[in-house]
């Protein structure tokens, strides 16, 4: 039974193994999920393969393993991917920024229009105590002979 096992078995499992495997791309077998749904279709097609010959699959695992050369490039890929990422959400924020800033502006802009000579000499008429102002000036106009 070994001897069938090793010499007929193995090699046709590795043999189906290899032809699935040539459908699918490295990265998806490694990512999302990928790993999972290779083996459950390896494991119906080694079923269904030995109950052609008249044999039951009890177990099956195929235990995927990359070279540490695939998992290096993948990993380096991943990394470069997040990079970019927090690079576009930087971004994205500055823009904000940007937008933020240009609406500060425009509010500025419309308050300065609204500020007048007069605008200006009433604040100060609501503000004065009715003593000489230590710093500045006070409005000339406040002082105008009105005859």
């Amino acid at each position: 039974m070994k001897s069938l096992e090793n010499n007929v078995l193995e090699p046709h499992i590795y043999d189906l193994i290899k032809e699935e495997s040539r459908k699918y791309v490295t990265d998806t077998l490694m990512a999302n999920g990928g790993s999972l749904k290779f083996e459950m279709k390896i494991q119906e097609l080694v079923r269904k393969s030995f109950e052609a010959k008249g044999l039951e699959l009890v177990t099956f695992s195929a235990n995927l393993d990359f070279s540490d050369k695939v998992k290096a490039k993948i990993d380096s890929r991943n990394e470069v991917n997040t990079n970019v990422s927090v690079i576009d959400q930087q971004i994205i924020e500055q823009r904000k920024r940007n937008e933020l800033a240009a609406l500060k502006a425009d509010e500025n802009i419309i308050l300065s229009r609204g500020i007048t000579a007069q605008l200006l000499q009433q604040q100060f008429i609501e503000k004065w105590d009715g003593k000489t102002p230590i710093y500045g000036t006070m409005p000339v106009t406040l002082f105008k002979n009105t005859k």
